[in-house]
């Protein structure tokens, strides 16, 4: 036998399969249901003065945009759980809180390895290492004697 007869059988049986063929299943008809009961969309989806979630967000240069504070400004913890800190670097000089402390901190700004930044706290309660990127790489706590890495878990507010 050729190959050309026998892929053409399987490949008809693969495609009336996929289709349905002569299947005497009928699918079951869905109601069509109105998308809001009321007609109006709720006060959630409607659409604000501000900006549509739909609309992209312009940079007007006199403002940062949500996508900047989102870069800039964030709350870390260690991998272990065992501290955190909001980090605010929407002005000069950065700031900074530790969880559980109502006090916030000005980092001052110096080079480290690897085109790195490492800023400090002038009580030397918080050292934090970032790359070039902007990436958080290692902190430095009360609780912690070597940097470790953290992760950012959640959006914060300006420290001032």
């Amino acid at each position: 036998m050729k190959p050309a007869r026998i892929v053409f059988p399987i490949v008809t049986v693969l495609a009336l399969a996929a289709c349905g063929g002569n299947s005497q299943q009928t699918q079951p008809a869905i109601p069509s249901m109105p998308a809001y009961p009321d007609g109006k969309p709720p006060k959630s989806e409607a659409k604000t003065e501000k900006r549509d979630k739909d609309e992209p967000e312009v940079a007007t240069g006199n403002t940062l945009t949500e996508f900047q504070k989102r870069r800039l400004l964030g709350h870390y913890s260690t991998r272990d759980g065992a501290s955190g800190f909001i980090l605010d670097r929407t002005g000069t000089p950065f700031l900074a809180k530790l969880d559980g402390v109502e006090k916030v901190v000005e980092l001052s700004e110096s080079g480290g390895p690897y085109n790195t930044k490492e800023y400090r706290s002038g009580d030397k309660s918080i050292w934090i290492r970032v790359d070039e990127g902007g990436r958080v790489l290692l902190f430095q706590g009360p609780k912690q004697i070597n940097g470790v890495d953290v992760v950012r878990d959640a959006d914060a507010n300006r420290l001032r």
